[in-house]
């Protein structure tokens, strides 16, 4: 974890199953976004933005629930996608 980020009110993660796709390959990808004394509403937009080498595909909200970093606790949410290597 970066530093600081478990003093934060709000962060997110991000990981990839590769880190090097390749060109035309499907990826998932993990986005989890921690709060703390943030109240996030039930609807989480991710925007698709246009991002150089990436069309992002629909992703999956997967929930959460409290989860305890360095001694503190955090409302965490989960959601699944895919993007392709253009």
């Amino acid at each position: 974890m970066p530093a600081g980020a478990a003093n934060d009110a709000l962060f997110a993660r991000l990981s990839a199953g590769r880190r090097q796709p390749y060109l035309q390959e499907v990826f998932e990808f993990t986005l989890t976004v921690h709060s703390r004394g943030v109240t996030l509403g039930r609807e989480i937009t991710l925007a698709n933005d246009e991002t150089p080498g990436l069309r992002f595909l629909p992703y999956q909200d997967l929930g959460g629930g409290p989860e305890e970093i360095d001694g503190r606790t955090y409302e965490v949410r989960r959601f699944l996608g895919r993007a392709q290597a253009t």
